[in-house]
């Protein structure tokens, strides 16, 4: 198996157990027990930092929180890897059951063991000979643990970019991926052990915990929504409000809700909207740490009754009764806002700062100009409303 080598064993039982039980215990290792507070088996005193994913599954998405297919994959092992080698450790031990493998800290072993060891269903652990750390790793929950002494965490955060780094590529795995995860969510149970391992406080789900639409309460709309769309001028019965001074606006195709918008399905974790402008503001929404937009009618006074507040996922966008109505999106930040036109077309405004990266991440302004004017060939929209919205993006 080139740098993989499979344990006898003998072998393992002779060489490698005593460092198993130094670093897991001699009972059995379930996740659960790994990190349960009132009996754990990784050894006392050790502090835990997460990885997501685990050894065996293959490059990750860099942006865990939306995938959009456009950056390249990252190996979630790559700062164990480079923490083994920079204290010289030229080999460490997969345990999976009643078997196990010997490995070199290398990129290359790790895209081996993908491509050659079973996907281990449920968890299996990592470690050496020096006993001075372990991974559990949980296919379960897309998520390991990597623990040790302080001199070994300490070197792993170093490789990691630091403490602020993982817990913050946590977060957007947890409010991207496993908020709302139909496949393989996080019990509440859980999700709170998790975040204690770290020594780290839960942070709660935005939006309520609601990742569908929900309808806010007199205090929140009037403190929080309200002074944004008195600020953007946003009222009801206006088809085609008015920008900011200095603000960027283009087209969009389509509606936010049919073409930004999808369905819910079971087992689809990170579907995207049909269109890439749609799905590029949610990625640019959510990078920022954006994770509350608000969905206003406009062809109706604004109140609590006339909005919904949703989640920047696109099931979450898909509200039938706003299906063909005028309608606005915004967040608390009031620095954007996407409007869709009744007739079947959008554009979204935003301050030259969020309306670029919105752009870049659509491809560029030439290739979504190209886009929208590939669709409007064919789309029935008035064609004067397709002019408004080219000269409000100056391509008149």
């Amino acid at each position: 198996m080139g740098d993989i080598l499979q344990l006898d064993a003998l072998t393992f039982n002779s060489r490698w157990k005593p460092a198993l039980q130094n670093v897991f215990g001699s009972g059995p290792c379930t996740a659960w027990e790994i990190w349960r507070p009132e009996r754990p088996s990784l050894r006392r005193g050790w502090r835990f930092v997460p990885m997501l994913n685990h050894l065996t599954s293959g490059p990750s998405p860099r942006h865990p929180q939306h995938d959009d297919g456009r950056n390249p994959a990252v190996l979630e092992a790559a700062p164990l890897l480079a923490t083994l080698r920079s204290l010289g450790r030229e080999r460490f031990c997969l345990r999976y059951d009643e078997r196990a493998w010997l490995l070199p800290p290398t990129e290359k072993a790790a895209e081996q063991a993908n491509r050659e060891l079973e996907d281990f269903v449920g968890h299996y652990l990592l470690f050496d000979e020096h006993a001075d750390w372990g991974v559990l790793c949980d296919w379960d929950a897309t998520v390991s643990i990597v623990g040790g002494n302080q001199n070994f965490v300490e070197t792993y955060l170093r490789h990691a970019c630091g403490e602020n780094a993982l817990h913050r590529r946590l977060v957007q795995f947890d409010f991207g991926l496993k908020w709302g995860d139909a496949m393989r969510p996080w019990s509440d149970e859980y999700r709170v052990a998790l975040y204690q391992a770290f020594g780290w406080e839960v942070p709660p789900y935005p939006n309520q915990g609601e990742v569908f639409g929900r309808q806010p309460s007199e205090d929140e709309f009037r403190n929080i929504w309200q002074p944004v769309f008195d600020r953007l001028a946003l009222e009801g019965n206006l088809s085609a409000p008015s920008i900011p001074p200095g603000w960027r606006a283009f087209p969009f195709r389509g509606h936010v809700v049919t073409e930004g918008g999808g369905l819910f399905e079971f087992g689809i974790i990170d579907p995207h909207p049909k269109l890439e402008e749609y799905d590029a503001l949610l990625f640019v929404l959510t990078s920022a740490d954006r994770w509350e937009l608000c969905i206003a009618a406009l062809d109706h006074a604004h109140s609590p009754q006339s909005v919904r507040i949703v989640a920047p996922k696109v099931w979450a966008l898909n509200i039938p009764d706003f299906a063909g109505r005028p309608v606005a999106m915004i967040d608390s930040q009031g620095d954007w806002l996407l409007v869709s036109l009744a007739e079947g077309v959008s554009f979204m405004a935003g301050e030259p700062d969020i309306a670029a990266r919105v752009l870049d991440r659509a491809g560029g302004e030439t290739n979504v100009r190209a886009r929208f004017e590939e669709w409007a060939a064919t789309a029935q929209v008035p064609s004067e409303c397709l002019d408004e919205l080219r000269q409000r993006a100056g391509w008149a």
